[in-house]
């Protein structure tokens, strides 16, 4: 969760009873910045607000694509087989998986 109001300015949060089953990495923290600062930018009109997150979700997708077999669905072994920390492993099958990758 991205903590808007905390007193030192934004704040990302993992509930107490998640840490054990998510471990925000310094990708997850790099994605939460950058929707934060879109989301903060007052020269921003809501198109292109919605046209950076469309190009950084583009970046991420096609970061996840490479991570796989030129032709071939990717595969928790092709992740794996990257040394990803194991965190970012299901993560990024999961991603994968949601966005028909596999």
């Amino acid at each position: 969760m991205v903590d808007l109001g905390a007193a030192g300015g934004p704040e990302l949060v993992v509930a107490a009873h998640s840490k054990v089953s998510f471990q925000m990495g310094q990708f997850h923290k790099e994605i939460a910045e950058f929707l934060v600062d879109v989301a903060h930018n007052p020269s921003m009109t809501q198109e292109q607000a919605v046209g950076a997150v469309a190009e950084k979700t583009g970046e991420v997708l096609n970061q996840v694509r490479a991570l796989g077999a030129r032709g071939q669905p990717l595969t928790l072994e092709a992740i794996e087989a990257k040394k990803i920390p194991k965190h970012m492993q299901q993560f990024l099958f999961n991603l994968a998986l949601a966005e028909s990758l596999i």
